[in-house]
């Protein structure tokens, strides 16, 4: 394009973060800014707080807080700045800073209570997260995201009967048709504590079909509770639904392995070998200096791998010279 406006750039950049780019969103935005010289407005800018939030970089989400102020932006009175601002502080560790934020807006809607409720339950204050629920009720109508919010809360701060009885009050108080969601946070709540025939009464009772997120994580939880006869139905229902994710399989492979099954693990890490089915490496993502930094497990192409492995291996040396010996064996909690 010969010529490019404020609203073309803010449209790219938003289209990049909602389909996770990142790292171009970055790119494009500093170009925006200092290349050419554009302001940026309250959609630019929440574009960009979202792009912090996926990337955890809360040092350019201070910048983008401080760039609003300056610019006379104001979470206090626009909803949607302050909801994208307190979302990516809960989400990148600083949820006494979203807390102010939140505390200090003066117009909040379901979307900004669902946001601290998410945070809140994202850092274990379950007990918050149920007092922010009721004073929400005064102000305004939840729907199956705040649910989703607060039943993760329970399930993580291992309130059983406070989540129990929140689910099913659902339709019958608050009007709401549990979604899968709802249905999923329900499961790992019961899962966790482990009170795994009631979760698969729940999945039986469900009117549409489980998915992989409802029907995996009693999947975890037969694992921790070493319900392996379970745990293999289950497994074989998600291979159905999904053949080529191999979480599942690596999950009962794992199952197999610390019962001492040995020949099913191997038979099964051979038959997904045979089928050419690889697992998805997991990626770490960081921003620092003002670049984006990935890393998988093994990572070899980084540009500056060498000097990472010396530190690692430097690491690892202090720690045994300190007397540091790693415990690999499971740990299993019961929850409730």
């Amino acid at each position: 394009m010969p010529e490019r406006n404020e609203i073309v750039w803010t449209i790219m950049i938003a289209r990049y973060v909602e389909n996770g780019f990142s790292k171009e969103a970055f790119g494009l935005l500093t170009e925006m800014v200092f290349a050419y010289g554009f302001h940026l407005n309250c959609a630019s800018l929440c574009s960009l707080l979202s792009s912090c939030t996926q990337s955890g970089d809360v040092v350019m989400g201070k910048w983008a807080h401080s760039y609003a102020l300056k610019a006379t932006i104001d979470a206090l009175t626009d909803v949607k700045f302050g909801t994208a601002l307190l979302d990516m502080y809960a989400k990148c560790g600083r949820i006494n800073t979203a807390i102010r934020v939140f505390e200090s807006m003066h117009m909040r809607n379901v979307v900004t209570w669902n946001a601290i409720l998410g945070g809140l339950a994202m850092h274990g204050k379950g007990a918050m997260v149920l007092e922010m629920f009721d004073q929400m009720l005064e102000e305004a109508k939840p729907n199956d995201v705040t649910f989703t919010a607060v039943l993760s809360a329970c399930s993580h701060s291992g309130l059983v009967d406070e989540g129990r009885q929140l689910f099913y009050s659902l339709e019958n108080v608050y009007g709401i048709r549990p979604s899968m969601e709802n249905y999923a946070c329900m499961v790992d709540l019961l899962g966790r504590s482990g009170r795994l025939e009631e979760a698969e009464a729940v999945i039986r009772g469900m009117p549409m079909r489980p998915n992989e997120v409802v029907l995996g994580s009693l999947l975890g939880a037969c694992k921790v509770h070493g319900m392996h006869e379970l745990g293999e139905r289950l497994v074989r229902d998600l291979v159905q639904m999904y053949p080529y994710n191999t979480e599942h399989h690596v999950l009962l492979s794992n199952m197999y392995a610390l019962s001492g099954k040995i020949d099913k693990a191997d038979s099964l890490r051979r038959d997904l070998r045979d089928k050419g089915i690889r697992k998805v490496p997991g990626i770490s993502t960081m921003y620092i200096n003002g670049k984006i930094h990935q890393f998988s497990a093994g990572e070899k192409s980084h540009p500056r791998i060498n000097e990472i492995y010396l530190m690692l291996d430097e690491m690892i040396r202090e720690l045994k010279l300190a007397g540091y010996v790693p415990d690999t064996t499971p740990r299993y909690l019961v929850v409730g």
